[in-house]
């Protein structure tokens, strides 16, 4: 059991390494990069905030995904998400 225990805590330890050693972009530096392709491509850009909890989120991404609003969309915007 002690093993087993040893074990569990090593794997949580690493667990917790990995996740803080994988940062997250800055937004700053994610809507740069998406302004300037939006420019590129002479678009707006739909920035989206969702939470895998809230379901009008999951609405709007069944929306965005109904492949007559993907052309639409695809078309005057950059999706940032």
């Amino acid at each position: 059991m002690r093993n087993g225990l040893r074990a569990i805590v090593i794997l949580l330890a690493m667990s917790f390494a990995l996740a803080a050693a994988q940062k997250a972009p800055k937004a700053d530096d994610v809507m740069k990069a998406a302004k300037q392709k939006a420019a590129d491509q002479n678009k707006g850009v739909f920035l989206i905030f969702g939470a895998s909890w809230c379901e009008d989120c999951h609405e709007l991404d069944g929306f965005l995904a109904l492949p007559e609003m993907a052309e639409i969309f695809d078309k005057y915007f950059v999706l940032r998400d």
